[in-house]
């Protein structure tokens, strides 16, 4: 019998959507992608797992490429959870069923705390027993360490 099933929550549970947040980003500082691509995912892969926040990633990245913070910064994380991210139902109701079973419904999810807001906002993880987020473990998938701390957690 299972004990529980880990969902990831990004393009399972809700959408992800059309808009591309590097693109954007690379468009407030009027910069192509593939200038400063390489430099986003570094700064963004360390907002994931906890390590700076939001303020330090613009801080961060305006350094890297010598120009200002843009104005509109937070048009990236607004528009890309407002435009594109809603809810599945219909995986909504197989987590409500599989919690109908005594099946604990888990979610580990590689994600940044913009995002964590947005979801916590509309009361989207409240259909999970537990929810295990990247940037509060400190790990992303497919990092072993993230499915450690789950598992630990659940002595499995």
């Amino acid at each position: 019998m299972f004990k529980a099933v880990i969902f990831d929550f990004g393009g399972v549970v809700h959408s992800k959507g059309q808009t591309n947040s590097r693109q954007l980003i690379a468009d407030l500082y009027g910069m192509s992608l593939e200038e400063i691509g390489p430099t986003i995912k570094e700064f963004a892969h360390q907002m994931s797992v906890g390590k700076i926040d939001e303020s330090d990633f613009w801080r961060l990245l305006s350094e890297s490429v010598e120009r200002e913070i843009p104005k509109d910064w937070e048009v990236v994380w607004h528009k890309r959870t407002t435009e594109d991210f809603q809810i599945y139902h219909q995986i909504v109701e197989l987590v409500n069923g599989i919690r109908k079973r005594k099946v604990r419904a888990l979610v580990l999810s590689n994600t940044m705390l913009p995002h964590v807001e947005f979801n916590r906002a509309q009361g989207w993880y409240e259909h999970f027993d537990k929810v295990y987020l990247s940037c509060d473990i400190g790990y992303r998938k497919p990092d072993v360490a993230a499915y450690e701390v789950v598992l630990n957690d659940h002595n499995f």
